[in-house]
């Protein structure tokens, strides 16, 4: 079985809060390492404290709706890249490379900030001839 979590993510448990993965071993049963402040606690592949439980090591703080196992997006990687901008409150939205990001906040390379920005795929640069 693989694992979705690599060395170097920060994950967080409802029980020991934020930390960080510093191994990942997967010929272990409990293969990901991870640094918390005061410990150093260890999950299986898919982010359980023990095989009897539900797995808690997640990518987000829980919320009423549970929590999240998907990786989050390095924005890192589409700067420079196309993609949609939009403002959350009207909904308005341009198509722009993205040269930076910052608190939750996209700059197109024009200079102006948004709310939202979504990369274009494959698809969407062909039809768009882009």
């Amino acid at each position: 079985m693989k694992t979705i979590f690599k060395e170097g993510d920060k994950v967080f448990d409802h029980l020991l809060g934020w930390g960080e993965v510093t191994e990942v071993d997967l010929a272990l049963h409990y293969s990901v390492n991870v640094q918390y402040e005061k410990a150093i606690i260890r999950y299986t592949k898919d982010g359980r404290l023990s095989k009897d439980f539900h797995p808690t090591l997640s990518f987000t703080e829980y919320t009423l709706e549970g929590f999240s196992q998907e990786r989050p997006i390095n924005y890192n990687d589409y700067v420079g890249k196309l993609g949609l901008f939009w403002v959350n409150v009207d909904g308005f939205g341009i198509i722009s490379r993205l040269k930076h990001f910052y608190d939750r906040r996209f700059q197109t390379e024009q200079g102006f900030w948004y709310d939202s920005f979504k990369p274009l795929t494959e698809e969407q640069l062909k039809i768009l001839e882009l």
